[in-house]
């Protein structure tokens, strides 16, 4: 399952799925806010979906953290 990443209110991580649904990507871990917006709207890949909203994502050619 893929999904874009988004900024939303209070500069929150988002993902948005095609249909339009949102969750929490909670394993993306950016150094700072400039790295962040570099990668606003850049494709995730959900690895998996821990609870209703929340997922486990992944960027495309990023390793995944040990």
């Amino acid at each position: 399952m893929k999904a874009k990443l988004i900024e939303g209110k209070g500069h929150r991580p988002l993902i948005r799925f095609a249909d339009g649904r949102t969750g929490v990507p909670i394993n993306l871990h950016f150094l700072s806010r400039q790295d962040f917006l570099s990668h606003v709207g850049r494709q995730v890949v959900i690895r998996s979906q821990l609870s209703e909203q929340h997922y486990t994502v992944l960027l495309p050619g990023h390793k995944p953290l040990p």
